[in-house]
């Protein structure tokens, strides 16, 4: 529990890299969406590669987040949660990730993709929060 919203929140999803998914990301980014302020910044830290399912295929497809929400709740795939956290965050915070995700993937899954650990520093301002093993966290708002 944080007692205000974060200006930035970092990330990360501790662990076997090979056995991180899509759907940790989505939860790290949520945890993170919970006690970011509105309009701040998200930062996920990871090694991981994850393999990526139709949601995220089909997201990759928008620019816009509230399109994509749009047409995977008209037919949402096995994976349609992951999804909805993933936008849910990216439309109330700027996402930043550093992973092993190929750097055009990233960039279409609505995230600046980083490409060293400097950025990240870089990114640091204001209120900073840190969530370490963030798709593991409930965080949340308690002032």
């Amino acid at each position: 529990q944080v007692v205000a919203p974060a200006d930035v929140v970092v990330a990360t999803i501790d662990g076997d890299p090979a056995r991180h998914t899509f759907a940790d990301f989505a939860c790290a980014f949520a945890a993170g969406a919970r006690v970011v302020a509105p309009g701040g910044a998200i930062i996920l830290l990871t090694d991981a590669d994850p393999a990526l399912g139709p949601a995220a295929a089909l997201m990759r497809q928008y620019e816009d987040p509230g399109r994509a929400l749009m047409v995977l709740t008209e037919e949402p795939p096995t994976d349609f949660e992951a999804a909805f956290q993933w936008i849910s965050a990216a439309q109330q915070a700027k996402l930043y990730l550093f992973s092993r995700l190929a750097i055009d993937v990233a960039e279409e899954l609505f995230t600046t993709p980083l490409d060293n650990i400097g950025q990240a520093q870089k990114l640091l301002r204001g209120r900073c929060l840190f969530l370490p093993d963030a798709h593991r966290t409930m965080a949340e708002i308690n002032p």
